[in-house]
């Protein structure tokens, strides 16, 4: 099979430029000329600047923000200059297909490998997932019936081959698309050739002419996937060289919600090929059934999976099969699982479906992710560990709070980790059971979700408990913000002058047991100069009575029943303050007996925490018998 390149003529040559009227500087006849120029630009400034400086244009990729053509020197300086322009680019060096042919008959082990049965078990096969590989093309064969076949390759009219069809003469893309979606073929010793994903919408798109690769094939390729709304790009391609045009294809495809795979490359270096190399994709290297690391597969900090690469059964487009080897093996392998995982994760992001693909991975190699193996080989009958049992929160104070959790004893999944994710903190690993959160808010309800991790990194689906941190109470949160007020009053009572009951002796009052010592003596003396006598659950008086004050939250009326019956003309409404924390409530009604023994206070509006007290003022209080009243009265209660 031929070896396809992908090669781009960006040649530097000499030629004479004619005057165009469109551009605001004219090139010297003598003036050297770029061709073929790649430009990516920031806005629609920069466009319209490539537009006006260049030559001639070739084409317009509107989707990646590019514009390639032809520019003087001149004006292409003035470009490179631009705020407005991001990338320019004169030179690209070729990418490989990554396969080897190779001789021998190997047992059908590569899709056991991966654990493919238990997907096709649970009905996923890829249906609804769209899968395009930019390759050589693929072969009218029975098994790859369904695929959809495009080109972006120009004919050659110097040839008598019409280079433009979509269908493959090398027979590297009938390979790569029998992998991922192959439908049921020939039974080859122990097992039959079939694609990991038979049911998914594959497209084919040809990108590759015998003699290479142009970039501009491949721009039109990725905005195509982008406008056709494809969800894996299967590359199995590769070069040493980092090239800014297509990194920004690349990246525009991940931000349409594009999942990349390619082949690490087959040099045996250790340095992955772009464009496996950038961080959106995802990089493969090739093992063989023995799960070892093939001699040829490049690896480094890039590899994020290893996937059967070597004697690999596949469709062919001149035989009944084909046996190859090389990394480009191995990204459809990849690809395949991820199409069955889209299918059964179908909202997910190319960066939730990378995170969750982790969960079906077996560790190779090094513990960890490592340069050779990445994260493993997938495998899709993985098991989960179970969720943590007897969740719960221990020792919560204002700013911390315990969390408690346990594992089955005899777990079929053993488990290594725990992670352990709160609202709006930090999401942190550990291994032990219980683990102390720290530097939380006070008064604040949080959610805390414990996932178990197993030993091969595969996650519990989570289970999540609500705590909420204590905090200060009213009362003392009323006295940290008024301490000023607070201050000018007690110097009030140490001078010996009159204090308004409602706004300046009741909200003290009610906030007593959260004053100084010397603020709770200067209040005290106050409260006997009114004649003040108070009631509480624990305070009783032979005079007064109350009714319902440790029920106050749900009852939300209090009874006061009077030893000596009052004279009820006498008691008005402005005479009686409610106060809850240092802060006044209006929302109490007053009803009074015909006969003047008992009063009724209620209210309609429920009852927040707080320590509460109901003050009735002496000032024009009378008996039934015309006799002054002599006390004031103060009803406390407290809701919780």
């Amino acid at each position: 099979m031929k070896n396809a390149k992908w090669w781009m003529p960006f040649a530097l040559v000499l030629s004479i430029l004619a005057y165009n009227p469109h551009h605001t500087f004219a090139s010297s006849s003598t003036e050297t000329a770029y061709k073929d120029v790649m430009i990516v630009y920031n806005n629609a400034t920069g466009k319209q600047q490539i537009l006006k400086l260049a030559s001639s244009i070739k084409n317009n990729f509107d989707l990646l923000n590019i514009v390639q053509g032809d520019f003087s020197a001149k004006n292409l300086e003035l470009l490179k200059q631009s705020p407005d322009i991001k990338v320019v680019e004169k030179k690209t060096e070729p990418l490989e297909t990554n396969s080897t042919s190779l001789k021998g008959i190997m047992p059908l082990t590569n899709m056991r490998l991966l654990g493919v049965q238990n997907a096709w078990n649970r009905n996923l096969t890829g249906k609804g997932v769209k899968v395009a590989i930019f390759d050589t093309g693929v072969a009218n064969i029975p098994a790859l019936a369904n695929v959809k076949k495009y080109s972006f390759v120009d004919d050659d009219p110097a040839t008598p081959e019409d280079e433009s069809s979509s269908l493959d003469t090398d027979g590297h893309g009938t390979a790569v698309a029998g992998i991922i979606a192959g439908q049921v073929s020939k039974l080859i010793a122990d097992g039959y050739l079939v694609g990991l994903a038979p049911d998914v919408q594959l497209y084919s798109v040809k990108v590759f002419e015998p003699t290479g690769a142009k970039v501009e094939t491949i721009l039109k390729a990725v905005e195509w996937s982008i406008e056709n709304n494809i969800d894996i790009i299967n590359m199995s391609l590769g070069t040493e060289q980092d090239d800014p045009i297509l990194y920004q294809a690349i990246k525009k495809a991940s931000l349409a919600g594009i999942t990349m795979v390619a082949a690490a490359g087959n040099e045996g270096k250790s340095s992955v090929d772009y464009p496996a190399k950038y961080s959106e994709v995802i990089a493969v290297s090739a093992i063989d059934n023995n799960k070892k690391l093939w001699r040829k597969s490049n690896t480094g900090s890039q590899v994020e999976y290893a996937a059967p690469g070597v004697d690999i059964y596949t469709m062919s487009s001149t035989r009944p099969f084909v046996q190859m080897t090389g990394t480009s093996i191995s990204a459809p392998h990849v690809t395949g699982i991820i199409a069955l995982l889209k299918q059964q994760y179908p909202t997910y992001t190319p960066g939730k479906l990378r995170s969750v693909i982790r969960n079906y991975t077996i560790d190779l190699g090094s513990t960890g992710r490592d340069s050779l193996y990445g994260y493993g080989i997938l495998n899709t009958a993985i098991a989960s560990p179970a969720n943590v049992s007897k969740l719960s929160t221990l020792n919560i104070t204002k700013t911390s709070a315990t969390l408690h959790y346990e594992m089955a004893q005899n777990a079929v999944v053993p488990v290594e980790k725990y992670q352990i994710a709160v609202t709006g903190e930090k999401t942190i690993t550990t291994t032990h059971t219980n683990y102390v959160l720290r530097s939380l808010k006070q008064g604040t309800t949080y959610h805390a979700r414990v996932t178990a991790i197993s030993t091969l990194g595969k996650e519990a689906t989570g289970k999540t408990i609500k705590f909420t941190t204590a905090k200060d109470s009213e009362s003392k949160i009323y006295v940290s913000k008024n301490k000023e007020k607070i201050n000018s009053i007690i110097k009030k009572i140490n001078q010996r002058k009159k204090l308004s009951l409602k706004y300046e002796f009741l909200p003290l009052y009610t906030v007593y047991s959260d004053l100084s010592a010397s603020q709770k003596k200067a209040v005290k003396k106050y409260r006997y100069r009114l004649h003040l006598t108070a009631i509480s659950t624990t305070a009783k008086s032979k005079y007064e009575k109350a009714t319902n004050l440790s029920n106050m939250k749900k009852k939300r009326y209090t009874t006061i029943i009077f030893k000596k019956p009052i004279k009820a003309s006498a008691l008005k409404t402005n005479h009686i303050y409610v106060n809850d924390s240092g802060k006044n409530r209006t929302s109490f009604k007053l009803a009074k007996s015909k006969n003047g023994k008992t009063i009724k206070l209620s209210t309609k509006k429920s009852l927040a925490p707080g320590k509460y007290v109901i003050f009735i003022d002496r000032k024009g209080l009378k008996t039934l018998k015309g006799n002054a009243y002599k006390n004031s009265l103060a009803v406390k209660f407290t809701v919780k």
